[in-house]
């Protein structure tokens, strides 16, 4: 959990008036955190996220 709380530290600016990582960085930052969240330590889904997903199989 400490991960993703982390990477959302890295991508959400919380001081304000910052100006944050250029395009690259923040869209890779943003690809490591899609799969640690769907890979590594999947999120539990709700039942309609499981049926959305089914539907697009």
């Amino acid at each position: 959990m400490a991960c993703r709380a982390y990477f959302m530290d890295l991508l959400i600016d919380h001081r304000g008036n910052r100006q944050g990582f250029p395009f690259a960085v923040a869209s890779e930052l943003a690809s490591l955190k899609y799969y640690y969240d769907s890979v590594v330590f999947p999120v539990e889904q709700t039942l309609w996220a499981d049926i959305i997903s089914r539907s697009r199989d």
